[in-house]
C-alpha cells in the first residue's frame, strides 16, 4: 500500500506543474483576447475620426502612407455655408452656449449630407461658423450642391439660436476647376484650392 502511495504522490506532482502552466497558458489567451479586441475599437475609432476629417478615398492614401496627396479636378462645385451672427452670438452669450448651438447646426448639417448618400458629395471643412462642402458629380455638381443647400436651409432654419431666435445660414455655390489635397505632416488638413 506504502508502494502504491508513494507511486500516486510521484505522479500528482508531475500533474500539478503541468495543471498550473495550463492555467497560465489560458488565462494568458484570455488577455491577449481582451487586448485584440480592444485594439480592434481603437483601430475603427480611429478609422472612423479619419473619415470623419477627410474623405474615405483620401484615408486610404493616409493609412497606405502616401507622401503627396493632391489631386486636380477639371470640374466641381463648392458650396459655401456661412452661419449667420455667430460673434454677436458669442459676445452675448458666450462661448459655450454659441458653441452647444453651431455643433447643433452642424449635426442637423451632416445629417443632411450623410441622408444624401452620395459618393460625389464631401464635406471638405468645418471653421467656427464656416462650411465647405464639395461636390464632384459628372455634369451635375451645381445641380447636387443647390440641391443640397435648399436641405441645409430646411434642416437648420429650426435650430433655435441662444437668444431663442431661429438660425439663418447664408450659402453660396461656384463652379470650377478645384484642386484638392493634404496640408500639413504632424496635422494634415484636407483643403481645397482653385478659382471657384
Amino acid at each position: 500500500v506504502l508502494l502504491g502511495l508513494n507511486h500516486l504522490v510521484a505522479s500528482f506532482m508531475w500533474t500539478v506543474p503541468s495543471l498550473l502552466a495550463a492555467r497560465l497558458v489560458i488565462a494568458e489567451q484570455r488577455r491577449a483576447k481582451e487586448l485584440l479586441v480592444k485594439t480592434r475599437m481603437h483601430v475603427l475609432r480611429e478609422s472612423q475620426l479619419l473619415r470623419a476629417l477627410v474623405p474615405a478615398a483620401v484615408t486610404e492614401r493616409l493609412v497606405r502612407g502616401d507622401e503627396l496627396i493632391s489631386d486636380h479636378l477639371l470640374e466641381g462645385s463648392v458650396m459655401f455655408i456661412y452661419v449667420c451672427d455667430y460673434q454677436r452670438m458669442v459676445l452675448q452669450h458666450g462661448p459655450i452656449a454659441t458653441i452647444a448651438w453651431v455643433n447643433s447646426l452642424y449635426q442637423h448639417m451632416d445629417s443632411a449630407i450623410e441622408n444624401r448618400a452620395s459618393p460625389t458629395l464631401t464635406k471638405v471643412e468645418t471653421f467656427n461658423n464656416f462650411l465647405l462642402v464639395y461636390s464632384g458629380r459628372p455634369d451635375a455638381h451645381a445641380e447636387e450642391c443647390l440641391d443640397l443647400a435648399l436641405e441645409l436651409l430646411a434642416a437648420t432654419s429650426a435650430v433655435r439660436r441662444p437668444d431663442r431666435e431661429l438660425s439663418a445660414v447664408r450659402i453660396g455655390v461656384s463652379s470650377g476647376e478645384v484642386s484638392a489635397g493634404v496640408i500639413g505632416h504632424n496635422s494634415p488638413r484636407y483643403s481645397i484650392f482653385g478659382d471657384t
